[in-house]
Parts: C-alpha cells; sequence; structure tokens
C-alpha cells in the first residue's frame, strides 16, 4: 500500500470536530434552550458566529493555501473540482449546525447526561484518531512529494513550517474564542435559572 493510500485526511477530522462544537454549544446553553424555540435562537446565532468569523476563515485559509496538507495526501487537490473547497467548508458550519440541532433535540427529551457524553466521546474519538495518524499531520509538502515518500527533503516537518507557527497561533485564538463563547452561554444560562428559582422563590 502506497503512504497516500492509507492517509486520513484533515477535513473530516474538522467536520467531526465541528459537530462536537455543535453538540457543546447546546450542552453550555442547555438552561436557555430549555425556555423554548425563542431560548435556542440565541445560542444557534453564537455558534453561526463562531463558524463565520473565526472557524471557516481559519479552514478557507489551510484549504487555500495548504491543500494537499488540508487532505493530509489522501486526494490529488488537483484532481479536486473548484468547487470541492467551497463544499468542505460550508459542510463545517453545517456539522455545527447538525450537532446543535441534535443537542437541542436531546435535551428537549430531557437527555441532557446523553448530550454530555456524546461531547465526551467525540472529544475522545478526535484525541484517539490525532493519536494514531499523528505522523501524518505532521508532514507539510505537495501531494506528489508525500505519495514518493513521506518526509523526504521536498517536504517540511509541521513545527520548521510557516503552517506550523499560523496554526500554533490561530489554533490558540480559536480554542480561545470557543472556550469563551462557552463559558459566556453556561453562565447567562445560570443567571436565567437563578431569576426563574428567585421568581418561583422558597
Amino acid at each position: 500500500m502506497r503512504p497516500c493510500e492509507e492517509v486520513v485526511a484533515t477535513v473530516p477530522f474538522d467536520l467531526i470536530m465541528n459537530f462536537g462544537v455543535g453538540l457543546a454549544t447546546a450542552w453550555a446553553a442547555r438552561e436557555e434552550i430549555r425556555l423554548g424555540p425563542r431560548g435556542q435562537r440565541r445560542p444557534l446565532f453564537a455558534l453561526l458566529a463562531f463558524e463565520a468569523l473565526v472557524f471557516c476563515p481559519l479552514g478557507a485559509y489551510l484549504y487555500a493555501v495548504h491543500t494537499d496538507w488540508s487532505w493530509n495526501y489522501f486526494l490529488d487537490p488537483d484532481t479536486l473540482p473548484a468547487w470541492f473547497g467551497v463544499v468542505a467548508i460550508a459542510g463545517y458550519a453545517a456539522a455545527a449546525v447538525a450537532g446543535y440541532l441534535l443537542g437541542v433535540h436531546l435535551l428537549r427529551r430531557g437527555q441532557t447526561r446523553r448530550v454530555l457524553h456524546l461531547c465526551l466521546g467525540i472529544t475522545g474519538l478526535l484525541a484517539i484518531y490525532f493519536a494514531v495518524f499523528f505522523r501524518r499531520f505532521w508532514w507539510v509538502g505537495r501531494y506528489q512529494d508525500y505519495a514518493v515518500a513521506p518526509g523526504r527533503p521536498a517536504m517540511q516537518p509541521f513545527l520548521e513550517s510557516r503552517l506550523g507557527w499560523v496554526l500554533l497561533v490561530a489554533g490558540t485564538l480559536l480554542v480561545g474564542a470557543l472556550g469563551w463563547m462557552l463559558v459566556h452561554l453556561e453562565r447567562h444560562g445560570r443567571r436565567l435559572r437563578a431569576h426563574r428559582e428567585a421568581e418561583v422563590g422558597p
């Protein structure tokens, strides 16, 4: 089997991750979602803003500038139609919305723990995925170079390439933005719950 035939692409990795982001958004906003359809809109808008302002621009940059690496050399970018990248990037937002809607559905049915378990399960799956295929993320170069021999002189180790530094900075911003959004939704939900309890009284 040639190296390029056993590679797992980062685009599917990102799709799974965005599905998990959607689930995590629903979990963080669980108190607000329990208010009904009106309470479901605000977290959804926050999720869409995160995708539009943070994740999709980063994904678009990586796909445009480092297309070969984005597919982990599983596909030859030169053989893909131009619209394929647009579909892949749009798929990130679609996966996030799908995860959010699943989370809303489960929360409305009272299955709060299942949402949390799914979030933890996806996190574990991504960790295993990355650990197993770590070296597939490590080399940065062209599809043709990887197909011949991973790590050949034409390729660069991740941290020695511009891509490595871009992802270190952008990844930090991405994690920070996601964390801020989830914490904000969680705190807002706590305030809503405290307000409801105050209205009910002792």
